[in-house]
């Protein structure tokens, strides 16, 4: 699985304030804490960013499945996990999760792996 970045966290929906965290160019995190004028600006703004954060997808160009190594071709077509970004084949992309902390509020494919990781931080909650 890729590194994922630390996501905008909401302090206080109520007052539309919430926090971004970047890292500068040497890696080191920083944050910022923005309030948002009206409800309406506070949800386009998180919806946005969380878009924004959503992981990159490996290159169209991937010629097999990241999992079971499974070449592309006409008949196994080339999926991207919408939690890591790789390409993966259907076989080893069956699960759907509702993602919103990347702006994904309906089910979207994820890998088998990442499925699993998923359901076990599901069950810890």
């Amino acid at each position: 699985m890729m590194s994922r970045r630390k996501l905008p966290e909401v302090v206080d929906e109520d007052n539309y304030l919430f926090i971004i965290y970047v890292e500068n160019e040497i890696q080191k995190l920083e944050s910022w804490k923005l309030r948002a004028e009206s409800k309406q600006t506070f949800h386009e703004w998180i919806n946005k960013i969380r878009r924004a954060y959503r992981p990159r997808w490996v290159e169209e160009s991937a010629s097999q499945c990241w999992i079971c190594e499974q070449r592309f071709t006409t008949f196994t077509r080339q999926h991207h996990c919408r939690f890591c970004g790789v390409a993966v084949c259907s076989k080893c992309s069956r699960s759907k999760f509702v993602l919103p902390e990347y702006g994904y509020y309906k089910p979207v494919k994820v890998c088998n792996r990442c499925a699993d990781s998923l359901k076990d931080a599901k069950s810890k909650v």
